[in-house]
């Protein structure tokens, strides 16, 4: 499993629901930590990640989807976040 921070300013008309039903369909889970970025695990690639993402955001919007390792970490996130973190394999 591998964790990934995917940020997506999506096309007029696709909704935050639309982008998560994806998630749903190709991660493992998922935890929304601002309005348009999220951290992903899963056993994809960033490259199939970004192609199945892709029509939710061309031609006009953005995206931007990068590995993380989650055993070298480090921030200030709500408890629930790192408790998420712990919870899917995301290091101690």
């Amino acid at each position: 499993m591998k964790f990934y921070i995917i940020m997506a300013t999506l096309n007029p008309g696709v909704t935050i629901a639309d982008l998560q039903n994806v998630l749903q369909m190709y991660a493992i889970t998922y935890y929304r930590i601002a309005p348009n970025v999220w951290v992903v695990s899963t056993f994809l690639d960033a490259a199939t990640l970004a192609t199945v993402l892709n029509p939710l955001v061309s031609p006009g919007g953005n995206l931007f989807v990068t590995r993380i390792d989650p055993n070298d970490k480090q921030g200030m996130m709500v408890p629930d976040f790192w408790t998420w973190m712990r919870t899917n394999g995301g290091g101690p």
